[in-house]
Parts: structure tokens; sequence; C-alpha cells
């Protein structure tokens, strides 16, 4: 094998490389994307914010309106994120996500939103 073969499988190596690592970035940024989506805007964070607006443990707009619009707005294979809409005044209420590729995220907001609403105690003197 001449070194001009070696040189140019190098070449196609390093090209592969590089599109797997921006292939990568990608995923990185999409995934981050959706984390910022979901993060203050779960079903738990309208409820804790709008404790008037939950009757008989449905979610309802601050119009009164009681019917809830699903809008699939960002879909990982068969994991989907949502976005739940006032059927009357088209107010944005929340997001919600399904499946695995989400559960792990989802997971992880709750805890630091459990995190965050803990008060701490405020120091002795």
């Amino acid at each position: 094998m001449g070194s001009e073969a070696v040189v140019i499988i190098s070449f196609f190596c390093l090209v592969f490389l590089c599109f797997i690592g921006i292939l990568a970035f990608f995923g990185w940024i999409a995934k981050r994307c959706s984390r910022k989506l979901l993060q203050g805007n779960l079903r738990e964070d309208y409820v804790r914010n709008n404790p008037n607006l939950l009757r008989n443990g449905k979610v309802i707009c601050h119009c009164g309106n009681t019917r809830i619009l699903l809008r699939n707005i960002e879909r990982n294979g068969s994991d989907v994120i949502r976005e739940h809409v006032c059927d009357q005044c088209g107010t944005r209420l929340y997001y919600s996500a399904s499946g695995e590729y989400y559960a792990d995220m989802v997971r992880e907001l709750r805890k630091e939103a459990c995190l965050v609403a803990v008060p701490m105690p405020a120091p002795s003197e």
C-alpha cells in the first residue's frame, strides 16, 4: 500500500470523525433546547403557579375554559413533547413529555424544582 493510499484513507477517516462530532453536537443542542422548553413549564409548575385553576384534578384556563388542545411540537422517534393550549383563547398553559427519551429529562427537572422550592432556614444568631 502506497503512501498516497494511506493519506486518502486517513483523510476519509478524519472526515468521518468530524461528521460524527457534528452530529453529536447537534444532538446535544437539541436536547438542551428541549430541556429549556420544559423547564418551569410542566403541568406541576402550572398548577403550583395557578392553584385556583385546578378543578376536580383537571386543569382549566384563566378564561374558565376546560377544553385543552394538544399540539405535538417536538418528536424524537415515538417520544413527543406536547403543548397544552386553551381551545377558547389560545393561551399556552404548559408542556408535557412522553416516552423514554424525555423521561429522564422530566425527572431531573422535577427534582430540581423540588430542590428550588424548599426554603432555606434562616441562620441563627
